[in-house]
């Protein structure tokens, strides 16, 4: 498996009234505590109001990304305003769903399921929207938030591996050139005792 955290690096939209991508990009990971120095918020002029974020880019290599999992540090200050989160992933939505978040400030995550490509995610937006806020002292606050994705390897199952300065390293892409012409190897198979054997 391959795992990494994007961390929010731009306003798609700002449209809460307090909603500066820099107050919640601390790179703090759940269970550490972000503290309560920075946040975005939403209070009762922000109706049904979603609040967008890009995210930095992937650094790893994936055959796919197959998962991607959404944390928030956060809390309801007043009122019961119920925030969801939706992301879109190389311009699909996925459904938003409920965070959960309560009256004592942690830490809450939602997990999207999927298979996507790596280009697709280094075009993430992870979207926070409140409900209808009537109450006049409706307030929610959002101290940290987090993309923790995951997947699978490049060629993952080849079970072949080449050393190189004494560290092995796995070999996702085998080509052979036939005629001036580079062709893809999907299988390679060895004799043992009169055996092909499959190698990958």
């Amino acid at each position: 498996m391959v795992q990494e955290y994007l961390d929010p690096n731009g306003n798609s939209t700002s449209v809460w009234v307090s909603n500066a991508y820099t107050s919640i990009d601390d790179a703090v990971r759940e269970p550490n505590d972000p503290g309560t120095a920075t946040s975005i918020y939403a209070n009762k002029s922000d109706d049904s109001e979603e609040q967008t974020y890009t995210m930095s880019n992937t650094v790893e290599t994936y055959g796919a990304v197959t998962q991607i999992v959404i944390w928030v540090n956060g809390m309801i200050v007043a009122g019961t305003p119920e925030i969801t989160c939706r992301i879109s992933v190389g311009g699909s939505w996925e459904t938003a769903q409920n965070m959960g978040l309560t009256t004592s400030q942690a830490w809450h995550s939602y997990t999207f399921n999927g298979s996507w490509s790596a280009a697709n995610v280094d075009a993430l937006l992870v979207s926070f929207i409140t409900p209808n806020m009537p109450g006049s002292l409706d307030l929610v606050t959002i101290y940290c938030a987090y993309a923790d994705i995951s997947g699978t390897a490049p060629g993952a199952g080849t079970n072949m591996k080449i050393n190189i300065a004494d560290t092995w390293k796995a070999v996702d892409n085998i080509k052979i050139n036939i005629a001036d012409s580079w062709k893809a190897v999907s299988s390679v198979k060895q004799n043992i005792g009169d055996v092909w054997k499959t190698v990958f």
